[in-house]
């Protein structure tokens, strides 16, 4: 576990986990990382030096998570009437998730041009996302919730944000936008930095990163560079983040470009 105990790898896997569900499938979920020593107790309690299970969070962000117990025996009779009853009433945010995923008949790189074509649309708005290697077969394009219209519970799912993904694929057609889950409020996604199993090799050093991409990484992308040995001896990690592109832009004029956006799609 030398890579989830570096400082800096701990810092840009926390972060992006503030306010958010954390969960190790199909170990656990319904877990609240918000410091340093949280984040070994539970890499610990599900022994990932020999498991080397994958790590998500939520979608959304909550306002509270409760402590659950770490008796594996007991916890789904806690976790379960808590998602099932009170997950929806916490969520006060909501980013907009683009899943791009390769399929039996296709490869990384196919699903590359895609994300390529959709980031461009966002360019033209200057919006502001942040581009994710999921780790395996795709990417996700992320536009964090602050920028987004406050969500609600319709029908069970988030809007608006469900009825936007769809009339994205609608106007763009994509063949590896994957609107499975979309608008579930529980929903999950990878945790930026996280490392992934990619073939039949159980070593650390032979997993993927899931990192967030900055353009030339985009336009210059090989699979085998997001390898962890790769990534650590050609990227600098340290406070690195997630690369949000007009990121230097004030908030009110970050929402502003995203309603361009939301307007441009929902005819």
């Amino acid at each position: 576990m030398k890579y989830y105990n570096k400082a800096y790898n701990q810092f840009n896997i926390i972060h992006p986990c503030k306010n958010r569900e954390f969960a190790m499938l199909p170990k656990i979920r319904a877990l609240k990382i918000h410091s340093i020593e949280s984040l070994k107790q539970v890499l610990e309690l599900i022994h990932w030096d020999n498991s080397k299970i994958k790590l998500y969070r939520s979608v959304a962000k909550v306002k509270n998570i409760p402590f659950f117990t770490f008796n594996m025996n007991k916890r789904s009779s806690e976790t379960y009437p808590w998602f099932r009853n009170n997950f929806s009433n916490e969520v006060y945010s909501y980013d907009l998730f683009f899943d791009f995923d390769k399929d039996d008949d296709s490869t990384i790189y196919d699903v590359l041009e895609e994300v390529k074509d959709f980031i461009s649309y966002l360019n033209d708005y200057n919006v502001p996302y942040y581009v994710l290697f999921s780790g395996n077969k795709g990417f996700q394009v992320m536009i964090d919730g602050n920028y987004l219209p406050s969500p609600s519970i319709e029908d069970g799912v988030i809007q608006p944000h469900k009825r936007i993904q769809e009339k994205v694929s609608e106007a763009f057609g994509y063949k590896y936008l994957d609107l499975r889950n979309n608008g579930v409020p529980n929903r999950l996604c990878k945790v930026p930095y996280s490392l992934c199993i990619t073939g039949e090799s159980q070593e650390e050093f032979d997993m993927n990163v899931a990192l967030p991409l900055d353009d030339n990484q985009l336009i210059n992308f090989k699979v085998e560079d997001m390898l962890l040995h790769n990534v650590e001896s050609k990227i600098r990690l340290s406070k690195r983040g997630l690369i949000e592109r007009n990121n230097e832009m004030p908030l009110s004029g970050k929402i502003k470009m995203v309603n361009a956006f939301i307007k441009s799609v929902d005819i």
